[in-house]
């Protein structure tokens, strides 16, 4: 079932103010964060149409729950049909600002408990290693996920998914569950498509100022190396490595280059760890309906 909620109506346990009929309804999530939800609905003669506005949420079902919540930001409508798009509920934590916090040294839970202690969100997640970083009027959204080199994402590192108002981050999300995509069984047709573009097999690490590893070699080498034809450089900058000499404003540095090359090693290694070394790969699969097969027929 797909609901709408007006946007003054938070009670999400219970029914929506209406339940939709869509003509379609698609979801894009992905490892990377992405979540939204595009719905068609044409005007009905019942009105339910009227409900799809800017800042109303639509629980619907996904891939991997009965009900998530998509906060509507787009509206097109014609003669005949309104579409509309939204984004997860926990992208509302944008408008959440941190003024100055400072997760030091803490592991990748106590960082997150830290980023939303103020809020009505919560985060799980799975990763161990302990990090610091600092956010100076940074809304919570661009804390965790931003381009910064000091968001949760690029300091403790991890996959994110969404679960309403709790976002969950692990090491690697999904796993073998049991389900499949079999030809001659539940599919139809696979679409692979596999992109190397982008792939890094030798790094050559920058930290603030310019430091570099020494010698005629200052690259680190991806375990993978010897997979592809040819090594794949490229320059990563680090610019939150520091020597103490370049700190200020309370920044942690490191006493001695030796100890900075160790970690810009380090840095290298988790690059490479996060998949840089690896090519993308995307699978569209059409399935069918198996419910009504000779399979499912005493069910």
């Amino acid at each position: 079932m797909i609901e709408v909620y007006v946007k003054n109506n938070r009670n999400y346990e219970n029914n929506g103010d209406m339940t939709l009929m869509p003509t379609a309804c698609t979801v894009e999530l992905s490892l990377n964060g992405t979540a939204e939800l595009e719905l068609e609905h044409c005007i009905d003669e019942l009105g339910r149409w009227k409900y799809l506005k800017n800042d109303n949420v639509i629980a619907a079902p996904t891939s991997y729950s009965k009900k998530q919540l998509f906060r509507i930001y787009n509206c097109i409508k014609t003669e005949t049909s309104i579409t509309v798009y939204a984004r997860h509920i926990f992208f509302d934590t944008a408008g959440e600002m941190l003024i100055d916090v400072r997760p030091t040294e803490k592991t990748a839970e106590e960082a997150l408990n830290i980023i939303l202690s103020r809020t009505k969100y919560k985060a799980k997640t799975n990763i161990k290693r302990q990090s610091t970083a600092y956010y100076v009027r940074k809304n919570i959204l661009e804390a965790i996920a931003g381009d910064d080199e000091n968001s949760f994402i690029n300091r403790w590192g991890g996959e994110r998914m969404y679960d309403n108002f709790t976002i969950v981050i692990n090491e690697r999300l999904g796993g073998d569950y049991g389900a499949c995509a079999e030809i001659n069984r539940n599919a139809t047709g696979i679409e692979a498509d596999i992109n190397a573009e982008d792939i890094v097999t030798r790094i050559i690490p920058e930290a603030y100022n310019g430091y570099t590893l020494e010698g005629e070699k200052p690259w680190v080498d991806s375990p993978l190396l010897g997979n592809y034809a040819n090594p794949r450089a490229a320059v990563i900058k680090f610019e939150d490595v520091k020597l103490l000499e370049d700190c200020q404003n309370g920044e942690e540095g490191f006493s001695s280059i030796e100890a900075l090359r160790e970690e810009l090693k380090r840095r290298c290694e988790k690059e490479y760890e996060n998949g840089l070394d690896k090519p993308t790969a995307n699978y569209k699969i059409d399935l069918v309906e198996i419910s009504d097969t000779d399979d499912y027929k005493d069910y």
